[in-house]
């Protein structure tokens, strides 16, 4: 009988010890649920870490966006961002361009954002690179198809000439009418007589400049006119002060002068009306 108890002792310590090993047993669904959490983890982890990859990429792409915005890099524009593809205008070094319409438009003022127009020429924006020319004092330069013109006095917008003393036409006089390389002087404010357009000076004798060298008797010019001399000779009788040719009158066809000239004989010519010649030009002189 007391073997009996201490074989049933000895098995029963024997199962108290293996016990905790047997309390915890392995279940395979246990595993599986443990296995899916690990892998949705994993599966999770490895999402976020491309999310934040894709993101990242937005992000870059954005900043390069940014950085051509046109509200960040141009500060004139209408609010729209820069989307064209055109190549940025290069502009006057004073000037910088503007975004219309998600394109470049043109190039402005930084300041003023508005175009920059002459205040002469034809109206075009200033759009070409090249350096701004010095005018002399009292001038400014003109705006001509986009760009630098010539000098000009600012209210009347006349170009700097040359044989002027600097001051604008204020006269109601119509700039006479100059014979080739000479041209009308400007003096206190109005047109004086035809000048040597290189050296502003009045020509000692109308002409091609040659020198008198011929023989010839000097025609007998009407009062005002003179006569030229070409190719070292007398030519025909021009006025004096243009030594342009006075207009022709008379002949078959009766040509009337116009108002306050008079019709004399051309005293150039071999016709004399007055021995025979009743069909003879003359010329247009004032009274």
């Amino acid at each position: 009988m007391k073997k009996v108890v201490i074989v049933l002792a000895l098995l029963t310590i024997s199962c108290g010890d293996e016990a905790p090993t047997n309390t915890e047993p392995n279940n395979p669904q246990q595993n599986n649920v443990t296995n899916n959490v690990t892998s949705n983890n994993s599966t999770t982890s490895n999402n976020a870490q491309s999310n934040n990859a894709q993101s990242n990429n937005v992000t870059s792409t954005n900043n390069v966006t940014t950085t051509n915005n046109a509200t960040t890099s141009y500060t004139c524009t209408d609010g729209t961002d820069l989307s064209c593809r055109e190549v940025e205008p290069e502009c006057p070094d004073s000037l910088v361009p503007s975004i219309v319409e998600g394109c470049f438009g043109p190039c402005v003022d930084p300041v003023s954002c508005e175009p920059v127009v002459g205040a002469c020429g034809d109206g075009s924006a200033l759009s070409c690179r090249m350096p701004e020319p010095e005018c002399p004092e009292g001038y400014i330069v003109e705006i001509v198809d986009g760009c630098y013109g010539d000098c000009v006095t600012p209210n009347a917008c006349q170009p700097l000439r040359p044989c002027s003393d600097g001051g604008e036409v204020l006269c109601d006089m119509i700039e006479p009418e100059c014979a080739p390389g000479l041209i009308a002087e400007i003096r206190d404010g109005c047109f004086g007589p035809c000048v040597d357009e290189t050296t502003c000076e009045r020509p000692d004798r109308c002409g091609d400049g040659s020198e008198l060298t011929c023989r010839a008797l000097e025609p007998d010019c009407p009062t005002g006119t003179q006569a030229e001399v070409v190719d070292n000779c007398y030519g025909k009788c021009v006025f004096e002060d243009s030594c342009l040719e006075p207009e022709m009158c008379g002949g078959f066809a009766g040509i009337q002068c116009s108002n306050g000239l008079t019709c004399v004989d051309d005293p150039t010519d071999s016709c004399d009306p007055e021995n025979g010649g009743a069909d003879c030009s003359g010329l247009c002189i004032l009274n």
